[in-house]
């Protein structure tokens, strides 16, 4: 039997020159200089699993991809945009991920907003995010929204300051009976810093919200 139409149309090389080490461009950027937005869809495993017995758990970290929804038109401030528009996605490496300030332990997880390079693997097609950085956390995204659905129903109101602790007081409010709560970290402190210091008996402006805290309203 005679050799298939396949295999008599095989690629064979010829003429074969060594050249010198980086020549080959295995590597190519989609849009250069071009910045895309996503969200982390799938983060790195935080172990070294699949190294297939051999033991080189580095080689097997090395291995490990994740995967990042792209988001069409996506702002790169840092402002979260829900209505782009979702695109493919690009798989990501550990080394893919800058050192920047956001990035906890240089590591992404899912739902962190990230900016980022996209570049096509000449040998598999397959399309990679590089030189990420991350724009907001998931983390901060939720204590964002948290804090804009508070302020929503927030009322303006003032009083005074009636008793300090480590990190808290109370206010009295010229508005209704109860103390009201709040955390320094709520402080709007003033311009001039020099010599501020928060006292019993200071009278203060702030907004009073409605927090719900396992299930009730406080």
């Amino acid at each position: 039997m005679g050799q298939s139409e396949k295999d008599s149309t095989k690629k064979v090389a010829y003429a074969v020159k060594t050249l010198e080490p980086g020549t080959v461009v295995w590597e190519t950027e989609e849009e250069p200089g071009q910045v895309f937005v996503g969200l982390v869809d799938k983060n790195l495993r935080n172990d070294t699993r699949g190294s297939g017995g051999n033991g080189n758990s580095k080689d097997a970290a090395r291995n490990q991809e994740g995967s990042i929804q792209l988001l069409i038109g996506h702002p790169t401030d840092g402002t979260f945009d829900d209505t782009a528009k979702k695109g493919p996605m690009v798989r990501f490496r550990q080394e893919d991920i800058a050192s920047d300030s956001k990035s906890r332990n240089n590591r992404l997880f899912r739902g962190d907003l990230v900016k980022f390079r996209v570049f096509l693997d000449r040998r598999t097609k397959q399309k990679y995010a590089r030189q990420i950085a991350v724009l907001q956390t998931e983390k901060e995204r939720t204590r964002e929204e948290k804090e804009r659905k508070l302020l929503e129903s927030a009322t303006e109101e003032e009083g005074m300051v009636i008793s300090l602790n480590n990190g808290y007081g109370f206010l009295k409010t010229n508005k209704r009976r109860q103390h009201v709560y709040f955390h320094y970290s709520n402080l709007v402190l003033p311009e001039d810093q020099d010599g501020f210091e928060l006292k019993k008996g200071q009278e203060m402006k702030f907004l009073v919200v409605t927090e719900i805290i396992d299930g009730q309203t406080k």
